[in-house]
């Protein structure tokens, strides 16, 4: 377009690109891409787009409909290891008290059979001394049967029962460190069983706080999808592209016979705000009379125009 056939007329079209910002001024845009296509070509490629636009709407709506059901399950997930994680440490109390009681009764046991064996220790070695004041009868009975008894040994009966009755305490002393030893371990045991848990559901938690970040991140994306922008993702190479002077204006030299459209896009920011604007319009030399074609925030694309027609138009075109 922009190499004309000799035979073919030129048109001479001018354009000025700006903003209005809230204060009523007007700020015109330099440096801005407005590109020139062929009609025919720009109206299959918006076609091409309004397809995929939709494909990609449904595509969110299903990654919507799994991140809820992740969430949901992730939720589920949850509740059934708080719930598995409570009868467990219910489970480990019952355990741990039956244990500890058992510990404790069976270390109880051992110290007595000790004590007591030290006790008959000391009446091997020496004759049994009478209790002292006025004994009961059980008291009288226990020292009369240990004075019999040790008068009915012989020195060496004595001194061997002695050594039997260390080596007694001895195993005694050893089977209260294994119970010590089996406690400790026991309780290490559940400690670590506790911190297991508790990482299980720290790991439910994140589970949940990554299916919510998904979906809060899939619903933003749905939210301000489509945009305009979307519409022109991925535009062919135009027949003619020029860019706005420091005044945003710009000069286009079309064929008279040849109808087309025109294209520009802003992102930029302009005085503190981030302004987004699209323009398309579609142009016919032959037929329009001459004018300056305006773009501003005012007749800039919206969703609606992009979604239902994609053309806008131009004041004086």
């Amino acid at each position: 377009m922009s190499a004309c056939s000799a035979f073919e007329q030129e048109a001479r079209m001018e354009g000025q690109v700006f903003v209005v910002v809230p204060a009523g001024d007007s700020v015109p845009l330099s440096l801005v891409e407005v590109q020139v296509f062929e009609r025919e070509s720009i109206s299959r490629f918006l076609e091409e787009r309004e397809t995929a636009v939709e494909e990609a709407r449904k595509l969110l709506e299903r990654k919507l409909e799994e991140g809820r059901a992740g969430l949901v399950a992730a939720r589920e997930a949850r509740e059934r290891e708080i719930e598995r994680i409570r009868a467990r440490r219910a489970a480990i109390e019952e355990e741990k008290r039956e244990f500890l009681e058992q510990v404790s009764d069976t270390i109880e046991d051992y110290r007595q059979r000790i004590l007591a064996n030290e006790a008959f220790i000391i009446d091997l070695d020496e004759t049994p001394q009478a209790p002292e004041g006025i004994p009961t009868r059980q008291e009288f009975a226990a020292y009369s049967e240990r004075l019999e008894r040790w008068y009915s040994m012989a020195r060496s009966e004595r001194e061997a029962w002695q050594v039997v009755l260390k080596g007694q305490n001895e195993d005694l002393e050893s089977a209260i460190a294994e119970q010590r030893a089996e406690r400790a371990e026991r309780l290490e045991s559940w400690e670590v069983e506790r911190k297991e848990l508790a990482a299980s559901i720290e790991t439910h938690d994140e589970a949940v706080v990554a299916a919510e970040r998904a979906l809060r991140e899939v619903e933003a994306e749905r939210r301000s999808f489509p945009s305009v922008a979307d519409y022109f993702e991925g535009l062919p190479n135009p027949e003619l592209r020029v860019r706005t002077d420091a005044n945003g204006e710009f000069t286009l030299v079309l064929s008279r016979n040849r109808p087309a459209a025109l294209v520009a896009r802003v992102n930029r920011e302009i005085r503190g705000n981030r302004e987004q604007h699209a323009w398309l319009l579609w142009l016919d030399p032959a037929k329009q009379e001459p004018g300056k074609i305006l773009l501003s925030n005012h007749n800039s694309m919206d969703l609606q125009d992009a979604a239902e027609t994609l053309a806008v138009t131009t004041e004086g075109m």
